[in-house]
């Protein structure tokens, strides 16, 4: 049994979110004993969406040997290496989105992403990202999926699931992304547009965006 400790103990108990990780966690190499809430951040209608919280976490591992260690937590995250193809030339263009990162201090190329709300499930969060953060609306099944893989493992709970997505629009259409405003409230983001054959010359400094490019090379480029 897991000792929770903390103001908002009840709160977490209750976090699918938060019991999803607990489940997850592999029983095999480590058992986690306690769990320290050090802040924590909520939203929703009752307010018991768990968004990010900082934890000290306990753990025996696999010796019996105690563990222990600052945790992030915040939701798991979907992203999409989106492709639009030019109907009328056949050249093929890559979309991302420019926005103030403010820990990286500064604005950073990516390809569209989002956190998984309660409840929810990667492609349905892409769906909703790439209508948000770019004004297309794919569905579901056109999302193909590349692989997952965690971001930061030695602070951060977060696991980042990878897909791509192939589309054909008009060179007009494709003309009225560049630069569009886009995004929820106070996200202040911008559609880029690049040929698909120049994103290396990008600088992209974006890990799940590099990382998502190479699958897609490996799995999906056609």
């Amino acid at each position: 049994m897991v000792e929770i400790i903390g103001e908002n103990k009840s709160k977490l108990e209750r976090s699918g979110k938060f019991q999803q990780w607990l489940d997850e966690f592999d029983k095999k190499t480590a058992r986690v004993k306690t769990i320290e809430e050090g802040w924590s951040l909520w939203k929703g209608k009752n307010g018991d969406e768990l968004i990010f919280a900082l934890l000290f976490v306990k753990c025996l591992d696999e010796n019996g040997r105690e563990k222990g260690d600052v945790v992030f937590f915040r939701s798991d995250a979907a992203a999409v290496f989106l492709v639009i193809k030019d109907k009328d030339t056949g050249k093929k263009y890559v979309v991302l989105v420019e926005q103030l990162r403010i820990p990286s201090g500064g604005k950073l190329l990516e390809i569209p992403a989002g956190s998984v709300e309660e409840h929810g499930g990667f492609k349905g969060t892409i769906v909703r990202e790439v209508g948000e953060e770019v004004g297309l609306s794919i569905p579901a099944e056109d999302f193909i999926f590349l692989g997952w893989h965690y971001p930061s493992p030695g602070a951060c709970n977060e696991k980042i699931a990878l897909y791509y997505s192939e589309s054909v629009l008009s060179g007009a259409d494709i003309k009225k992304l560049e630069g569009k405003l886009t995004g929820t409230p106070g996200e202040y983001t911008k559609v880029r547009i690049y040929f698909l054959e120049d994103f290396e010359k990008l600088g992209i400094h974006d890990g799940k965006t590099l990382l998502a490019y190479e699958l897609y090379l490996r799995k999906g480029a056609k």
